[in-house]
């Protein structure tokens, strides 16, 4: 055997170079680990991060139409009840009442035009004074005399819309319309 093999041999039984080893070994070990760690880490909070993002919009998701619906429901509920009190002042042609009503709709709720018509289309009472003696568009006119049941929808942005035909004992008096405007808050 050759000087060096041997002085090679003794040194690898030699204590301090056998723990100078196992310290070098135990530092990459926890090197090892700890970059092991930090990726778990930036993939975990990414992640949670990606999850949160999809909760969140799920959440809006749920809200915007819960939010609709209770919209609609809020809608169909002012334009019932309004028609049937429109109705009988239309009936006793009252046209003072049938003002009182559209006033107070704006006054006290999210609606932004109330128009009474007649059956023929002319607008006997309104919230806006100057629609009053005037005939709903004819387009517009077909399309809600054809309406057989009130008609409760989203008329645009932030905006709802109620048209309620009025009947008398056997036949249309007239149509109630309800438009509704609400903050984008």
């Amino acid at each position: 055997m050759s000087e060096a093999s041997a002085e090679n041999t003794v040194a690898k039984r030699d204590p301090s170079v056998i723990r100078g080893r196992l310290y070098r070994l135990t530092i990459y070990l926890l090197i090892t680990v700890a970059l092991v760690l930090l990726v778990w880490k930036i993939f975990s909070e990414s992640s949670m991060r990606h999850e949160h993002d999809s909760a969140v919009e799920d959440l809006r998701e749920t809200t915007a139409q819960q939010l609709e619906t209770r919209t609609l429901d809020l809608v169909r509920a002012t334009g019932t009840a309004a028609g049937f009190a429109v109705r009988q002042a239309l009936m006793e042609d009252d046209i003072t009442r049938l003002r009182s009503y559209a006033d107070e709709l704006v006054r006290k709720t999210s609606a932004a035009t109330v128009i009474v018509t007649a059956e023929d289309g002319m607008v006997v009472a309104s919230s806006d004074r100057n629609l009053e003696g005037s005939m709903v568009d004819a387009t517009f006119r077909t399309l809600v005399q054809s309406l057989d049941a009130p008609l409760f929808e989203r008329a645009g942005e932030n905006s709802y819309r109620a048209i309620v035909p009025l009947t008398g004992l056997n036949q249309r008096i007239g149509i109630l319309i309800i438009m509704f405007q609400f903050s984008a808050e």
